[in-house]
């Protein structure tokens, strides 16, 4: 390693102790597995090479045959070994999160001429089997995502309770899991989230940002912490090595337009890796209005809402540095501004009227009125959430993962 590079790993370790947490979930998995010669037996000095979408690594067989990727970023991979005039056959795998996958691969000699011999190769993606019986968890990735109605457009919130059993989502995009109000673990990349103001993390993330996505309901391991409703496990995306990115726009009723932008890539034969995104949204029914439909229908609530608009503006960045095989430094940042109009009582109701009495009771039998206040109050609501996080993550050759993140 270059001295510069113990340099930077010095730094980051010391900065971490200093400022960061113990943090034990993690957002990568490790590859394993043995390759075996032409008559069957291990093969040493082999080379092992796997590939995904945003990073290329290889190691070379031991006396045994075998071979280790300790702390691979989740996602698809291809494997393949070689050694001089032999190759094994490609092997697609899924890495999901926290989970260890082993391949054994076989080196065949390499494919005769077509005319002596012609071969169809078919492969497919392997299902990975959770190896954690006991944790009751579902996973989404980007490509799922996009092809949800509303794809990455949607809130998170929305998208958890509409596609993950046990969650109902509330009037003002709160989530409740499993008859819980928030009380739910968020995690970025690896990173426990603090609590935020709502109670609940996900309005303040775009759906946009996740690569994989794991929302557990049951049998929450201990490194999780003491919130016990559900764990919202994100890893976010990161620049391929081709540069792109797209545009999208939407719009709906009550003025509704949401849009937003996204574009990655990478440089330094990839390994520096970029990604950025950013939205915008108004709507002119940002909040479900309390008011009655009129006064001789006060159970009724109102079609038209009186100064209830609102916006947002979102903006996210990550940056990927690999220093090493086995060093990786990252910077993930994230802003989130809102602005909400209370809604107000239109200028036909009075203080006098029975709807404000303390003595009021609803067709629910609740007693006490609402609280009345003057047409034209024009009251604001403001949330803003600023967050970043600096990673080191560090992968033993044991298969073990260490992640220093100062946040």
């Amino acid at each position: 390693m270059r001295p510069a590079h113990h340099a930077i790993r010095a730094a980051c370790l010391a900065l971490a102790c200093l400022t960061a947490p113990p943090l034990f979930a993690t957002a990568t998995a490790s590859l394993v597995g043995t390759v075996r010669g032409i008559q069957g037996s291990p093969q040493a000095g082999a080379t092992v090479r796997v590939r995904s979408r945003v990073a290329s690594l290889s190691a070379t067989t031991g006396t045994d045959g075998s071979f280790a990727f300790p702390g691979l970023p989740i996602g698809d991979y291809t494997v393949v070994a070689s050694l001089a005039d032999e190759a094994s056959a490609p092997v697609a795998v899924q890495l999901g999160l926290d989970a260890a996958m082993r391949v054994d691969l076989a080196l065949k000699p390499e494919a005769p001429a077509p005319e002596e011999m012609a071969a169809v190769t078919i492969q497919a993606a392997r299902i990975r089997i959770n190896p954690s019986a006991s944790v009751s968890s579902h996973e989404l990735g980007s490509r799922q995502i996009a092809q949800l109605p509303g794809g990455a457009t949607q809130a998170l919130p929305k998208l958890i309770a509409t596609t993950i059993p046990g969650f109902v989502q509330g009037d003002f995009g709160q989530i409740f899991a499993r008859g819980n109000h928030a009380n739910i673990q968020y995690d970025i990349d690896g990173v426990q989230l603090p609590d935020s103001v709502d109670g609940t993390f996900g309005s303040a993330f775009s759906v946009m940002d996740i690569d994989r996505m794991e929302v557990i309901t049951g049998g929450l391991p201990a490194e999780f912490g003491d919130r016990l409703a559900a764990v919202v496990n994100i890893v976010t995306k990161s620049g391929a090595y081709r540069p792109g990115g797209y545009l999208d726009m939407n719009y709906g009723s009550y003025g509704t337009s949401d849009p937003q932008a996204a574009y990655g890539g990478s440089l330094d034969g990839g390994r520096l890796r970029y990604f950025i995104s950013g939205s915008y949204s108004t709507t002119q029914r940002g909040l479900d209005t309390p008011q009655p439909a009129s006064e001789s229908n006060q159970a009724q609530g109102g079609a038209a809402a009186v100064h209830d608009a609102s916006t947002s503006n979102t903006q996210f960045a990550k940056v990927d540095y690999s220093l090493d095989d086995a060093d990786t430094l990252s910077l993930t940042a994230f802003n989130d501004q809102r602005m909400y109009q209370i809604p107000n009582y239109p200028a036909s109701f009075q203080p006098t009227d029975a709807f404000f009495s303390p003595t009021y009771t609803d067709a629910f039998g609740n007693v006490g009125g609402a609280q009345w206040t003057p047409a034209g109050t024009n009251d604001y609501q403001f949330e803003g959430t600023d967050y970043a996080l600096l990673g080191w993550n560090h992968r033993f050759r044991n298969g073990s993962d260490l992640l220093l993140s100062p946040y």
